[in-house]
C-alpha cells in the first residue's frame, strides 16, 4: 500500500514539474506574437483607447471595443469583430476586413425577391441592362449566372407597376454606357449611377469589390496607415453615392406606377433630343439679312450656361426652348395666335442665327409641325406675357437678365 501510495505522488510531482509540451510553447508564442501585433493595430488607429483595451477582458471584448472605435473614425469592419464573436487575434490582424455594399451576380439573381430589396432598387435595376448578361463568344460567364435572370425580375416589379409601362422598358434593358449619355448632367443622373454599382465601376472600394474578392485580402487590405486612409476616403465617396442612389429609389417608391412611367418618357426625349438632328432649315427671306452682334452672342450663351438638361427658356412672344444638352437647345412649343404668328417666326430664326454664331446648336426642326397645329402649341400666350426661364425640377437656375432684348 505505502508503495502504491509513494508511487502514485511521485508521478504527480514529475507531472508537475515537466516542462510543456512543444506544442503548448508554440501556440503560447503566436498567441503572444498576435497579440502584439493587433495592440500595434491599436496604437497606430486608436491610441487613445490603448490602456483600455489592455483591460478589456479576453481577445473577444478587447477586439469589440478596438472595432467600435475605428469605425467611429474611419469606415466599417465586420460586425463579426464589434459584436464580440472574434476569438483569435489573427482574424483582425490577417487583413483590413472591410464590408461592401456592392451587388453581385448571386445579389443580382435575388433581386426578384422583395423581401430582401427594396422597390426602388428592384425597379432602377429592371430598367439597365443585366451585368452578367453573357456577351456573344462568352462561354464562361454562363455557368456563373442565369441569362434569364431580368424575366423575375420584370415579374416582380409587376406587383408595383402595371405591364403595359415595364413593357416600354428594352428587352435587354438599358447599357450603362447609354446611361450616361442620357442622364448625366440631368435630374435623373442616379439611375446611370445605380448602372455603374451594378458593374462594379462606382470609384469606389466599397462598391467596385464583392464578398469573396474582399474576403481574400491583398496589398491594399493590409493594416498600414496608407491603406486605411485611401479606404477611408473610398468610405466617403461610397456614402455619397448611396445617398444620391438612394433618393431616387425613394422617388420611385413613393409613385412607383407614375414615377417608372415619366423616368422612362425622360429617357425616351433624352434618347429623341441627343439624336444627330439635321442642319436647321434655311432663314425666310425677310430674316436673311440679319447679322447677330456680340451681345447678342453673349446673351444666348449665358442663357443657355444657366439653364439646366431639361430647363426651359419662356419668350413672350409665344414660343419655348428647352435645354437638351450643354450647349444644345430645342424649340417644343410655337403660338399660332395671329397676334404673335409673325413675330414668334421671326425670333425663332433670328434665335437660330445667334446660335449658329455663338455655336450654340439651337434646333427648331419640329416648327413646320408646329405651325400646322402640333400638340405643344403656345396659343395661351400674349404679346404682354413676361418671359421666363423654367429650370425643372430640382434646377436652380436663375433668369437672366434683360432676357427680352434679343427679341
Amino acid at each position: 500500500m505505502q508503495t502504491t501510495a509513494l508511487a502514485t505522488l511521485s508521478h504527480k510531482l514529475i507531472a508537475r514539474a515537466a516542462p510543456p509540451s512543444l506544442i503548448d510553447l508554440w501556440n503560447r508564442l503566436a498567441a503572444s506574437e498576435s497579440y502584439a501585433e493587433f495592440m500595434g493595430i491599436v496604437h497606430e488607429f486608436t491610441p487613445e483607447i490603448e490602456s483600455d483595451v489592455r483591460r478589456a477582458a479576453g481577445p473577444g471584448a478587447k477586439m469589440a471595443l478596438f472595432a467600435t472605435t475605428f469605425e467611429q473614425r474611419y469606415f466599417p469592419l465586420w460586425p463579426h469583430f464589434s459584436d464580440g464573436m472574434a476569438e483569435e487575434y489573427d482574424e483582425l490582424c490577417s487583413f483590413i476586413h472591410v464590408i461592401v455594399t456592392s451587388i453581385g451576380y448571386e445579389d443580382y439573381e435575388t433581386l426578384c425577391q422583395e423581401q430582401y430589396w427594396r422597390h426602388g432598387v428592384m425597379l432602377a435595376a429592371y430598367i439597365l441592362e443585366d451585368p452578367y448578361q453573357p456577351t456573344e463568344g462568352c462561354h464562361s460567364a454562363i455557368y456563373l449566372h442565369d441569362p434569364g435572370a431580368r424575366i423575375p425580375l420584370g415579374e416582380a416589379c409587376s406587383a408595383f407597376v402595371p405591364q403595359e409601362v415595364l413593357a416600354r422598358v428594352p428587352k435587354d434593358g438599358l447599357p450603362v454606357e447609354d446611361a450616361h449619355r442620357l442622364l448625366d448632367g440631368t435630374k435623373f443622373e442616379a439611375l446611370a449611377t445605380v448602372g455603374d454599382i451594378l458593374n462594379f465601376q462606382a470609384g469606389d472600394p466599397f462598391h467596385d469589390n464583392d464578398e469573396e474578392s474582399a474576403s481574400q485580402g491583398g496589398p491594399e487590405l493590409e493594416w498600414d496607415r496608407e491603406n486605411v486612409e485611401a479606404l477611408t476616403q473610398g468610405w466617403l465617396r461610397a456614402q455619397l453615392t448611396d445617398q444620391k442612389v438612394e433618393k431616387l429609389y425613394d422617388w420611385l417608391e413613393e409613385d412607383p406606377p407614375a414615377h417608372f412611367a415619366e423616368l422612362l418618357d425622360f429617357i425616351e426625349a433624352r434618347r429623341e433630343a441627343l439624336s444627330s438632328p439635321p442642319e436647321p432649315p434655311e432663314n425666310p427671306v425677310h430674316v436673311a439679312k440679319y447679322k447677330p452682334s456680340d451681345s447678342d452672342r453673349r446673351w444666348l450663351k449665358d442663357l443657355v450656361r444657366n439653364l439646366r438638361v431639361g430647363g426651359t427658356w419662356v419668350a413672350p412672344m409665344g414660343f419655348t426652348f428647352e435645354k437638351v444638352g450643354e450647349k444644345h437647345i430645342k424649340l417644343v412649343e410655337a403660338s399660332l395666335d395671329p397676334r404673335l404668328h409673325a413675330e414668334a417666326i421671326e425670333m425663332i430664326y433670328r434665335t437660330a442665327a445667334v446660335g449658329k454664331d455663338a455655336h450654340i446648336r439651337v434646333n427648331i426642326d419640329a416648327l413646320d409641325k408646329m405651325l400646322k397645329g402640333g400638340d405643344r402649341d403656345a396659343n395661351a400666350r400674349t404679346a404682354a406675357a413676361p418671359v421666363a426661364v423654367a429650370a425643372g425640377a430640382g434646377s436652380g437656375t436663375r433668369p437672366v437678365e434683360d432676357q427680352a432684348r434679343l427679341l
